[in-house]
């Protein structure tokens, strides 16, 4: 499936009365160690699979469930392709002994004007970095979502969809201190 997504910096995290919290935990994957077992519980054929760039293991935890997932991503910024599943906590904890970078955060789910607003508080990092992610059909809805941004939520925010050093994949830190979920 392709995945067309916008991401901002944002200066705070609005809160309103609609305002969803998960905890996420992403282990990415050594892809060298674990593309095999991928494709088969992705169902990626091996020229589908020389195109992934990352693969990772997401454990969310909302209300006390935890839920467990495979995504492999091809390189890209606005748009991608995005292979997911849901999968066991056994299949995640037999994964992710093969993860070599991780990373924690809290996402924040707002629905404003039918669209979905993903606010992530990396709460680790000292800079306490926050991100909105905005995953789009097309590109129509730019405007609205700066606007949104803008008006509706009244925060500061700069684009940095095309920026890489943004991208989870590149935010994550190794894993050597938790590798058990």
């Amino acid at each position: 499936m392709k995945e067309m997504e916008y991401k901002f910096l944002v200066s705070s995290i609005p809160f309103t009365y609609s305002t969803n919290m998960y905890s996420i935990t992403q282990y990415y994957l050594d892809k060298k160690i674990v593309m095999t077992q991928i494709c088969s519980l992705l169902l990626i054929d091996n020229e589908t699979a020389k195109s992934i760039h990352n693969v990772r293991v997401r454990k969310c935890i909302e209300n006390d469930i935890e839920n467990y997932y495979l995504t492999a991503k091809t390189k890209g910024d606005f748009v991608r392709d995005e292979y997911e599943r849901r999968i066991t906590k056994e299949e995640a904890l037999t994964l992710i002994q093969n993860a070599n970078k991780m990373i924690k955060k809290i996402r924040y789910t707002i629905i404003e004007k039918k669209i979905k607003f993903e606010f992530d508080y990396y709460y680790l990092r000292k800079d306490k970095l926050k991100i909105c992610e905005v995953e789009v059909s097309d590109k129509t809805d730019y405007n609205k979502i700066l606007n949104i941004l803008k008006n509706t939520f009244n925060i500061e925010f700069t684009d940095v969809t095309y920026q890489e050093q943004y991208k989870n994949y590149n935010l994550a830190q190794g894993v050597d201190y938790e590798r058990n979920i």
